[in-house]
């Protein structure tokens, strides 16, 4: 999410330096200078396009794990602030977001939209369990791909005297 903005940012910087550098060479119109300006300019497009496509994606998700649950049948636009509460509760350093993101979904779910807190809790569990599901999942195929095992990685760790990660 924070990425397709930066990207945003990049290629806005990007193509801000292939105008400077060309209008430094020449002030003439030039069929390869307005090429590159056009070039960069549609880059700028698509980078806004991806921006938009990813923060849609993420909204309509959050919108439709919200229709599964009872008490919660909420318009597409409502779940905008609870995504701005919820990403900046993510930008709070806890070990797997755990903790600051549940406690802040949970009160913003019943603060802002008057739903019981038991279905805001149960949202929350299922939403963090979501969160967390592809991460995991991608490791294990990872290790397994690498051939790596848990048993393999500890006999790895007695080996080279790594201490435990606390």
């Amino acid at each position: 999410m924070v990425g397709s903005v930066l990207l945003v940012l990049i290629v806005e910087l990007l193509n801000s330096a292939i105008e400077s550098l060309t209008d430094r060479v020449s002030l003439e119109n030039h069929e390869l200078a307005k090429r590159a300006k056009d070039m960069g300019s549609a880059a700028v497009f698509l980078a806004y396009v991806n921006c938009i496509v990813v923060w849609g994606i993420i909204l309509f998700s959050y919108w439709l794990l919200m229709r599964g649950f009872a008490g919660m049948n909420l318009g597409l636009p409502a779940v905008v602030p609870f995504l701005a509460v919820i990403f900046v509760s993510a930008a709070v350093p806890t070990p797997g977001m755990a903790g600051s993101l549940d406690l802040a979904s949970k009160y913003a779910l019943t603060g802002l939209f008057s739903v019981s807190a038991r279905t805001a809790v149960a949202f929350t569990i299922l939403f963090h369990f979501l969160l967390l599901l592809a991460p995991i999942v991608l490791g294990l195929v990872a290790l397994w791909r690498e051939g790596l095992s848990f048993k393999v990685i500890g006999r790895l760790r007695r080996k080279d005297e790594l201490p435990a990660m606390h």
